[in-house]
């Protein structure tokens, strides 16, 4: 888009700086966020968009929003003012825990689960919890956000929540990630910690057994790839 200022009619907005870098700091996050909004707004006036998709999150709907989730909130507000200004058609994607996909990728977020699980399990041989594991998300495969992203491009709804329908605990993760690698140890803290995240709606059909297959199947690829590359 930088190099080609005509011949595009959409715009998929998918990246901000925050999470990382400012993820105890408001202020930071919340200025870092916007800035990083208007440099995207310069581009969106140099160009002739139909059409602007904005990667979300479903965390903003629960009941104690973190910094992560009002950052969010803040630029999902702006760019609202922005496209209901510009008379462009918006649709904001709040997606779920998304895993998948990021084996040979130049973006390595192994920090996440269940990627960091399978990282430790094929590395070091364990697994090591921080809590109790009771954290509950929607824990969405990459294989499952295309079928999204298509649906949207089509119906250009307003705001759809990109996940499956489904919280699992990610104590529960582990136990799935053991029994497909057998052998290695599991570290488990012994903070408590208990969180009521919202229960998401899902447009697709999608069973619970379909989600642990494809975080098994994400765990097969990643061994094969590691043992390939004799890592």
């Amino acid at each position: 888009i930088l190099n080609k200022q005509d011949g595009y009619d959409i715009f998929l907005y998918l990246s901000n700086p925050n999470e990382i870098d400012f993820n105890k700091d408001s202020d930071k996050s919340a200025r870092s966020m916007t800035e990083h909004y208007f440099s995207i707004q310069r581009i969106l006036e140099g160009l002739s968009i139909n059409f602007i998709m904005y990667a979300s999150t479903v965390r903003v709907h629960d009941r104690k929003k973190n910094i992560y989730a009002k950052t969010h909130l803040l630029i999902e507000s702006q760019i609202k003012k922005y496209t209901s200004e510009n008379c462009i058609l918006l649709s904001i994607a709040r997606f779920g825990n998304i895993f998948g996909g990021t084996i040979e990728s130049m973006v390595k977020r192994h920090t996440l689960v269940p990627h960091v699980f399978i990282k430790n399990a094929i590395e070091k041989g364990e697994i090591i919890l921080k809590t109790n594991g009771n954290q509950s998300r929607d824990f969405t495969p990459m294989s499952m956000v295309n079928k999204y992203i298509s649906y949207i491009l089509e119906n250009k709804p307003l705001v759809i929540d990109v996940c499956t329908g489904h919280n699992i605990k990610v104590i529960d993760v582990v136990r799935i990630l053991n029994n497909f690698f057998q052998d290695i140890n599991i570290n488990l803290s012994t903070d408590t910690i208990e969180e009521n995240i919202t229960q998401y709606s899902s447009i697709l059909k999608i069973e619970k057994r379909t989600i642990e297959g494809e975080i098994i199947n994400t765990a097969s690829k990643w061994k094969e790839y590691y043992d390939s590359n004799s890592y």
